[in-house]
């Protein structure tokens, strides 16, 4: 019942402590979350929390065996965007996953839309504007090799305002220190760019 597998915000839990009571009863959004221990240690320090996850499809069907074969209760498997809308969600986390969905801006406007309370965002390649039109970057990821991404750099000023400028107000904004990302082969083109941490409340 403790979180041993990376996460992208090691202090996601403490933070959680900050906003809810031991004994709250509220509903957990996991967008992209992959790792049985988290939900564990969730459950540990929350009893009556109502996890939800979301992701593709190979790993909920994991998750499922696992559920069954251990009788976790409160541990919901989302297997379609639209399954979404079935429940209000008091915090969503996305943590470093909204730079890797394609129409990202339809997911996001979808939780905006079940979100109760709180929206986090981790390990988030954000960028600020330096005389840059563009909205969103492609880029090719290839730390990993030879496994090979493709993710969006996204503009912080249309990310903000455009998702978040109506009925939220940004809580923190943090540079996230799990990942010791250069940018330097970017440094000529795009300026601001920053592996960010930033949470909203509704």
């Amino acid at each position: 019942k403790k979180q041993t597998s990376f996460n992208t915000c090691r202090y996601l839990i403490p933070l959680l402590t900050l906003i809810f009571e031991k004994n709250n009863n509220f509903n957990f959004l996991d967008i992209g979350g992959e790792n049985i221990d988290f939900y564990l240690e969730l459950k540990e320090k929350f009893p009556f929390v109502k996890y939800f996850v979301f992701n593709q499809k190979i790993i909920l069907d994991n998750f499922k065996k696992i559920k069954i074969e251990n009788n976790l209760k409160d541990f919901n498997l989302i297997y379609n965007v639209d399954n979404l809308s079935e429940n209000n969600y008091d915090f969503i986390n996305l943590g470093s996953v909204i730079q890797y969905i394609k129409e990202y801006q339809k997911l996001l406007l979808k939780l905006i839309d079940v979100s109760n309370n709180y929206i986090f965002f981790s390990g988030t390649h954000l960028f600020n504007s330096g005389g840059k039109k563009e909205d969103n970057i492609i880029v090719k990821q290839v730390n990993l090799l030879p496994h090979v991404s493709y993710l969006y750099f996204i503009r912080k000023e249309y990310f903000y305002k455009n998702f978040f400028n109506n009925g939220y107000k940004m809580v923190f904004e943090t540079k996230n220190h799990t990942s010791n990302t250069n940018y330097k082969n970017f440094e000529k083109t795009i300026e601001g760019i920053e592996y960010t941490d930033v949470l909203f409340k509704k």
